[in-house]
């Protein structure tokens, strides 16, 4: 466990070094907008992802953070030399530590992958924080340090959610929830999120490690206290405080459907019932044959 938190810690220093690293080569450029992508348009700095699909991926275009003020609303496409181009990724440290933006942020639904420090230590947003339903990958540190958020919503398409996504949003409030759809899931994901009032946790076993919920405290209807395992968590809500989040039922979800059965498919008993009645007459009927 020990040596888990090392590697956790190495990788958020990493990526803090990654993006000053970045921040110092954009202020060493001031003069030179595109030097972050291949052109620039109102604003943003966007670089080729593929000419056969025209996919862009996005990020500044200013490199002063005090050019960053009120709402961000991220395009969905953008047109440069009579090409339109679809805007599919939010490229790393693309808005990391603007902190002027003081309003809502607007992540279009064109959008399939936040990349790996995209917001960090955005403290200014404010409003929740939806993700939209095209994403599928939110990678490292991505929402780090959004203080100002109040609330998430994670669709069901995003699959992956790496470290540290939304470690330090202190101002997530109310029941956050996991959808069915994630299927990894990094460490440390909440951790630093004490203002919420429970989670609902409905991804499978093999989407967590021991670390993914570190910081968070589970206990059971009883008040016994959870280890961070599938077999506890899986599937479960959980209502209370970050240090003290209590599971709402002592037994595991089944996979029933709506009919109650756990295969999910519905009995037709009609069809069953005509099966068995053709059977016996069948059977009535040979052994009349063969008395005859």
């Amino acid at each position: 466990m020990q040596s888990k938190h090392v590697v956790i810690i190495f990788a958020i220093i990493a990526t803090t070094i990654m993006a000053s690293i970045f921040v110092i080569d954009s202020e060493s450029e001031e003069t030179n907008a595109a030097s972050v992508g291949d052109f620039s348009e109102n604003g943003f700095a966007y670089t080729i992802i593929s000419e056969n699909s025209n996919e862009v991926s996005i990020a500044r275009q200013f490199l002063s953070d005090t050019q960053c003020n009120g709402d961000l609303v991220i395009p969905s496409h953008v047109t440069y030399e009579g090409v339109t181009y679809t805007v599919t990724v939010i490229k790393s440290c693309a808005f990391y530590g603007c902190t002027g933006y003081d309003g809502t942020l607007t992540i279009p639904n064109s959008v399939t992958t936040i990349e790996s420090i995209a917001f960090y230590g955005c403290t200014g947003f404010t409003g929740k924080l939806n993700i939209p339903s095209s994403v599928t990958t939110i990678e490292l540190g991505a929402f780090r340090g959004c203080t100002g958020f109040t609330g998430l919503t994670i669709p069901n398409s995003v699959t992956t959610i790496g470290d540290v996504v939304f470690q330090d949003c202190t101002g997530f409030t109310g029941t956050l929830t996991i959808p069915n759809s994630v299927k990894e899931l990094g460490s440390s994901i909440f951790s630093g999120c004490t203002k919420i009032s429970g989670i609902n946790i409905k991804i499978s076993s093999a989407a967590f490690s021991s670390d993914t919920f570190y910081g968070l405290t589970f206990y059971d209807k009883n008040d016994n206290k959870l280890s961070a395992t599938s077999s506890n968590l899986c599937g479960y809500e959980f209502i209370g405080t970050y240090n003290h989040l209590v599971r709402q039922v002592d037994e595991p979800p089944d996979s029933s459907d709506d009919s109650g059965n756990s295969n999910g498919y519905t009995l037709d008993y009609t069809m069953i019932y005509g099966i068995l009645f053709a059977a016996i007459i069948g059977i009535a009927a040979y052994a009349w044959i063969k008395h005859k």
